[in-house]
């Protein structure tokens, strides 16, 4: 009988420079609008600040919206999230990756399969059918080499069981912990 262990770990990771002047120039912007903001438009101007500051801290090039280079210099949190896949996949250990914004998952799958050469999915709420059944047959093979899963957050949590896995990130989390 083999036991098995949980263990949660949180890392936290500094912005890098281009990561908080953005993240300075976005709280400066929400306190001016604040001033002059009152009741709903108030929330929301709060809420989607929280989406600005979010997106920031995982890339710049999500928040910019610019196609710029989804680079780990130009994110710690990116940079730590490749340096521990890539010593799990060594270890010959299959891994999950869960992120809330499809496009981010794109571009993670994309920056692993490229950098890494590792085997990688990605499932995301446009993937069909047939091709997320077969993802996930492909993952959960013995015979399949050691493999990246990456989830949207959405796509994911539905339905989906994942046994090879022995490692779950979460690149970034949702708002609600119970999600």
């Amino acid at each position: 009988m083999t036991c098995q262990i949980k263990v949660e770990q949180k890392l936290y990771t500094n912005l890098t420079k281009e990561q908080a002047s953005l993240y300075e120039v976005v709280v400066l912007d929400v306190e001016k609008q604040l001033q002059s903001a009152e009741g709903i438009q108030r929330k929301g101007l709060i809420l989607s600040t929280l989406m600005k500051l979010k997106q920031i801290c995982n890339h710049p090039a999500q928040f910019l919206q610019d196609g710029s280079d989804f680079s780990p210099l130009r994110s710690h949190k990116l940079s730590r999230l490749a340096e521990m896949v890539e010593e799990a996949v060594d270890e010959g250990e299959s891994l999950l990756i869960f992120s809330q914004f499809t496009e981010v998952g794109e571009k993670i799958e994309k920056h692993l399969k490229h950098s890494l050469h590792c085997n990688t999915y990605y499932l995301h709420g446009g993937t069909s059918r047939p091709r997320r059944e077969q993802m996930i047959t492909e993952f959960q093979d013995p015979n399949t080499e050691p493999s990246v899963f990456i989830l949207s957050l959405k796509a994911g949590g539905v339905g989906i069981t994942l046994t090879k896995a022995n490692h779950v990130f979460h690149f970034d989390r949702w708002w609600n912990p119970a999600v």
